[in-house]
């Protein structure tokens, strides 16, 4: 048994007792769906709190408002279960919650179990927009308004989670200037990495339309290779599309997804075929102007001028001699 004793995620006493009878452990989860049990010598469902009746009818309910407030946790987890598994708040829970919030009981949580639970949100529900406009309505600030997006991403998750988070991040702010996404991001979290990788995606994903608009080319679709991913790129920038428009047809995204796919560049930049070795080769000393050369053959192979190792290092040899070097 639990039994809160003071502010704040771990202030809970722990008393354990390997006599207590299912219906009264089970009477400190938090919602009823969640206090079903199963006898495995009897072979029976132990549902003292009606829990089943409640998942046939879509409810997400408390099991005992009265002990639900010692976890002000418990409010977001009520957001994300309705979003995850597609269920209505009963309305004695929702006022609960509201009322929690109203209190500032949520000020008490670590800013990193606020974010596991809005990771949930969006990274397990088909409509996190559902879970983002019941958060505000109990008067949580963590919304914007582009929850839309964030439900077209959810029907494009890739296979990776990371990849998935800061597409959704994106999504919820991409069009905020960077100032206003680094002030959203770092609302709900300190990870560095991530609140990079969202801020180029924000940055990027309109290069989809532009590079289409200016008569698609490779050396544009190699150009924004070297920047980022574009597979991701797409995602996003589908979805925006998909949010704000009927049609089911995103043409600048399928023909610049053919065409990276055929230059084997949608999850890679083009690979370069100088490096520093081979200018060594030309009895050259390191120095600085080794990455200025580097950077100079790598746009000549973006460009066309040269499509492999010999016609490469013919370059190479031609440009150093113009260097004089």
């Amino acid at each position: 048994m639990d039994s809160k004793i003071r502010s704040g995620h771990r202030g809970f006493e722990i008393h354990v007792d390997s006599n207590l009878d299912f219906k009264t452990a089970a009477s400190r989860r938090d919602f009823t769906i969640n206090s079903i049990g199963y006898d495995v010598i009897e072979k029976k469902l132990l549902d003292p709190f009606y829990g089943t009746d409640d998942l046939k009818n879509r409810t997400l309910r408390a099991v005992n408002l009265g002990t639900f407030i010692e976890d002000p946790l418990r409010v977001l987890r009520a957001a994300q279960f309705c979003a995850r598994f597609e269920l209505k708040i009963e309305n004695q829970l929702f006022l609960t919650c509201k009322d929690m919030v109203l209190k500032n009981m949520l000020d008490e949580l670590p800013k990193e179990r606020v974010f596991e639970e809005i990771k949930k949100l969006l990274l397990k529900s088909q409509n996190p927009s559902y879970g983002f406009k019941l958060l505000k309505e109990f008067g949580i600030n963590i919304y914007t308004d582009n929850i839309d997006v964030a439900d077209e991403i959810a029907k494009q998750l890739t296979s990776n989670s990371q990849t998935n988070l800061s597409l959704m991040l994106a999504a919820l702010c991409y069009n905020l200037n960077q100032a206003g996404t680094e002030g959203f991001i770092q609302k709900l979290t300190n990870e560095k990495e991530l609140l990079n990788s969202v801020i180029q995606l924000v940055r990027l994903y309109s290069e989809i339309d532009i590079i289409y608009a200016n008569s698609m080319n490779d050396y544009s679709l190699y150009k924004l290779a070297s920047k980022i991913d574009i597979d991701k790129l797409l995602i996003l920038s589908s979805s925006i599309y998909f949010a704000k428009n009927s049609s089911k047809t995103y043409k600048a995204g399928e023909e610049i997804y053919k065409r990276a796919k055929e230059l084997d560049i949608l999850s890679k930049k083009l690979p370069a075929l100088l490096g520093g070795r081979d200018i060594l080769k030309f009895g050259l000393a390191p120095s600085e102007q080794f990455s200025k050369i580097l950077h100079e053959a790598y746009e000549a192979q973006m460009h066309g001028e040269f499509k492999n190792r010999d016609e490469a290092m013919l370059w190479l040899k031609e440009y150093l001699k113009k260097l004089k070097l």
